[in-house]
């Protein structure tokens, strides 16, 4: 499993945040959002979260922080990828 440098991340809250930023469909939204069986009816941080470092008044909650930009994806790259 791969580790976060931010204690609580949560992958799919990025990306249905991400996706609602983009003003993509509210069922796919969800999708994104519901992946892992579980949907978070509230977004709150956690006692183990950093607070952020150069912003403390920046919102931020399950490692994901106000603003945060996603990282580039090479598609190409992962499905040329060999199957395990």
């Amino acid at each position: 499993m791969k580790r976060y440098a931010r204690p609580g991340f949560r992958h799919e809250l990025a990306s249905a945040l991400a996706m609602l930023a983009q003003d993509l469909p509210d069922l796919t939204v969800y999708l994104a959002a519901a992946h892992h069986g579980k949907v978070r009816l509230s977004i709150r941080s956690l006692p183990n979260e950093k607070r952020p470092q150069d912003d403390p008044e920046l919102r931020f909650a399950r490692g994901v922080y106000e603003g945060d930009v996603l990282p580039p994806l090479d598609l190409a790259a992962v499905l040329s990828r060999p199957k395990p």
